[in-house]
């Protein structure tokens, strides 16, 4: 603290000026180039020299100088086509404890010396930390000093950590109450009612008229009529018949298994022998209705001395009785090969 301290008192009087020992002949020639006063030039470049025409104020809470105004002129043509300007002027304010810069205006000149058409720059706003070789770290250090070593050593210094509360030592366990034994319960005596002359049963039947004269003449009493069980009673006459078993329904007579088919036999006969198939195919058509299975019917054609007959067959008889048999029955030519 004694050096920022220190450092704001140095903003109220003169600032930190350049050790010449430490400057190049190049940079002594910016400076000469640039025509600012030598006392007030903080930061110099190859192509840039800056300088602190007004040394603010620090404000009211400390630790912040207010309304520093810098000037900067460029020394060469080249640099100045680089940066758009020839000479600038920029207010700014600077935090000495936290060590950064805010730039409030800047205002840029066509000619040296801040002179030629001036124009407004936009500026960013909002605190900023430097870099070391920017020249807004020069002013820093010229205005405030060097950076206070003491208070980086305190930050850089480890925190220790808050010792742990001891642990509250638990409570004693307490024995636990011991259970209550249930409680009997009273037992109560109820004395027995007297006893009291019979209730006459409700289902005993009365006594007929004949029945009390038959008493009193006797004196006996005559017995008790039985009543029916009540489900008995209650249960209508139908369902005290005999069941009878009712009769099965017929079962339907078993269908006749059908006839086997006949093996066909060997035996054939000859109804017609033509000179074309299709004769021979008419004789059979006419003959249809009686070639039934196993039978079957065809024609085949043979040669004979050269000539070709188509012979009409009637095929599949078991013995020559039966092809004889079917040959009487047709009218015409037939007879057993």
């Amino acid at each position: 603290m004694a050096v920022v301290l220190a450092g704001l008192v140095m903003a109220g009087g003169a600032f930190a000026q350049l050790n010449d020992a430490s400057l190049s002949a190049r940079e002594r020639r910016a400076i000469s180039a640039s025509g600012l006063p030598r006392a007030s030039v903080v930061s110099v470049k190859s192509d840039l020299v800056v300088a602190i025409r007004d040394r603010g104020a620090a404000s009211p809470g400390g630790g912040v100088i207010e309304g520093v105004v810098l000037q900067g002129e460029v020394t060469s043509a080249e640099a100045a086509r680089s940066l758009g300007y020839r000479s600038m002027r920029s207010t700014v304010n600077v935090d000495c404890v936290r060590r950064r810069d805010l730039v409030v205006k800047m205002t840029v000149f066509t000619e040296p010396n801040a002179k030629g058409a001036a124009i407004n720059r936009h500026v960013p706003g909002g605190w900023v930390q430097p870099s070391p070789d920017a020249y807004l770290a020069h002013v820093l250090r010229a205005v405030c000093g060097p950076a206070p070593r003491v208070a980086e050593a305190e930050e850089s210094r480890p925190v220790k950590a808050a010792p742990k509360p001891a642990a509250a030592k638990p409570d004693k366990l307490k024995p636990k109450a011991a259970k209550a034994a249930p409680a009997k319960p009273e037992t109560v005596e109820v004395a027995a009612a007297p006893a009291g002359p019979p209730v006459p049963s409700e289902e005993a039947p009365l006594p007929t008229a004949f029945e009390a004269r038959l008493t009193r003449s006797s004196g006996a009493r005559p017995a008790a009529r039985v009543a029916p069980p009540a489900e008995t009673a209650a249960l209508p006459e139908a369902a005290l018949r005999p069941l009878t078993p009712e009769p099965e329904p017929a079962r339907p007579a078993a269908k006749p298994a059908p006839p086997r088919a006949k093996t066909p036999g060997k035996v054939a006969v000859q109804i017609a022998a033509a000179d074309s198939e299709t004769q021979a195919r008419a004789a059979l058509t006419k003959i249809k209705g009686k070639v039934a299975p196993p039978l079957t019917s065809a024609v085949r054609s043979v040669v004979v001395d050269g000539r070709t007959f188509h012979r009409a067959l009637v095929m599949g008889f078991q013995t020559r009785n039966e092809a004889q048999a079917f040959c009487k029955g047709l009218k015409g030519d037939c007879f057993v090969r």
